[in-house]
């Protein structure tokens, strides 16, 4: 049994903007009906590299729930370009449904990570950093960048969303620091932050200073004392 062909499709495209500095777009979004399937075209405008969510709706349960009873080019993971396609099986979706319906569609950008605050870290000790990732990929390779320029390679990481690392002693302190990680021709950064001493200077001048302060209260106090006059003959 066929379904039933008696719906108007109307077309609004709603667009959830996941991140500020990436840039995404839906355009020339087209939909005709097939036998019991609506076929889907659109162009995903966007960088090549990123990954970005496509989620369709419809006005069936008022938007409310994302279409399930879809395949193609929807779900995580969808990669910018013209000419992406899904297919939508109505019947599966709604069973025999006759009215008008209105389709809504949201892309938003999927970070390769998204990591978790880095306020402080101090070298010569175990820090932890955490993240979440959707990204299909088991390994991760992580950067420490300064002030936008590379200090070091710290090595693959397994894409676990935790990782503790003791940062090498030479590394200079000091601010804007910040960790990128890159994968499937993808990255995120951090935040930046402070890496630190593990013991501040000052803890480790005051026992000099210490010894110093002692030692000039120490000739104050000889210089206090009384010169003894040599003793006269008798």
């Amino acid at each position: 049994m066929m379904w039933s062909h008696k719906v108007i499709l109307t077309l609004t495209i709603l667009i959830w903007f996941g991140s500020p500095s990436i840039s995404q777009e839906i355009k020339n979004l087209t939909m005709r009906i097939e036998g019991d399937q609506i076929m889907i075209n659109y162009d995903l405008i966007g960088i090549p590299t990123e990954a970005y969510r496509v989620t369709f709706y419809s006005s069936y349960d008022d938007y409310r729930n994302a279409l399930t009873k879809i395949a193609g080019d929807v779900g995580l993971e969808v990669k910018a370009g013209s000419n992406r396609k899904a297919v939508w099986n109505v019947k599966e979706e709604l069973g025999e449904y006759t009215g008008n319906i209105q389709v809504k569609v949201s892309v938003k950008h999927i970070p390769l990570l998204e990591f978790g605050p880095i306020t402080k870290i101090k070298r010569g000790k175990v820090n932890t950093m955490v993240w979440q990732s959707d990204a299909r990929t088991e390994n991760l390779e992580f950067l420490l960048f300064h002030g936008g320029q590379m200090v070091s390679n710290l090595g693959k990481v397994a894409n676990s969303g935790e990782w503790s690392w003791n940062i090498s002693r030479k590394t200079k302190p000091g601010e804007g620091f910040q960790i990128k990680a890159i994968a499937l021709g993808r990255s995120s950064v951090t935040n930046e932050f402070r890496i630190s001493r593990k013991i501040p200077t000052i803890v480790k001048i005051l026992p000099f200073l210490g010894a110093g302060g002692l030692v000039a209260v120490l000739l104050a106090r000889d210089r206090t004392k009384p010169i003894p006059l040599p003793l006269l003959p008798e």
